[in-house]
């Protein structure tokens, strides 16, 4: 559905901090981030040099994650910062997978085991976190025509996303239906949408179970 400008500002001024899409545009602000883990990890010269926002981590032999925003900080650490609104996972598991998979993959072969860096993850909960940057920030996305065009943009890529998603959940519904064989579908989803063959078995797996 194609919205006016009017209905796109109504909607940027409905989000909150703590929506995904919202901190996703927060996020790419270094200050932002540099002055929010300075107060939580309480650290007065800590250092964010650069951040990944919506960070793919893969992992060939299992569950794959996107995290929030992956900081980069000048000691050579990595702070992973996810925004939490629900509380129906186990969030302690959850950082220590999140964990676990950024240090395997900066963890090359040979690689002696004091060189791997610190790894951190700020999980931040449904209470809005209350920074003098993030005042600004928000300020700046909601009121601003640079702001509401980097919110509308981003809008329109989780639209993308969740079409995608859609779509291939179609997909593997009617192949289901239709009896065509795993392996078929399995190397039509990574041709067509690119993902690896863990990624569509458990998928295949979750929609077979709903629609038993």
């Amino acid at each position: 559905m194609h919205l006016s400008l009017e209905q796109k500002i109504e909607k940027i001024n409905r989000y909150r901090p703590i929506d995904d899409i919202f901190f996703e545009v927060l996020a790419r602000d270094i200050p932002f981030d540099q002055e929010m883990l300075r107060l939580i990890l309480d650290d007065e010269d800590l250092i964010v040099e650069d951040v990944i926002v919506q960070s793919d981590e893969r992992n060939l032999y299992g569950h794959s994650v996107r995290l929030d925003a992956l900081c980069i900080l000048g000691n050579g650490a990595k702070c992973n910062v996810e925004v939490q609104r629900s509380d129906n996972d186990n969030h302690l598991k959850r950082a220590r997978y999140n964990a676990s998979m950024i240090t395997v993959k900066d963890s090359d072969t040979g690689k002696d085991y004091s060189e791997i860096p610190e790894v951190y993850v700020v999980y931040i909960s449904d209470d809005d976190p209350k920074f003098p940057c993030l005042t600004k920030a928000v300020k700046t996305i909601k009121e601003t025509e640079g702001g509401r065009e980097s919110m509308c943009k981003i809008m329109e890529e989780y639209a993308k996303e969740y079409s995608r998603e859609a779509t291939i959940d179609a997909i593997i519904c009617y192949a289901l239906k239709h009896n065509v064989s795993v392996d078929q579908l399995v190397q039509e989803l990574h041709e067509d949408y690119g993902l690896d063959s863990v990624s569509a078995l458990k998928r295949i797996e979750e929609l077979t179970n709903k629609t038993a």
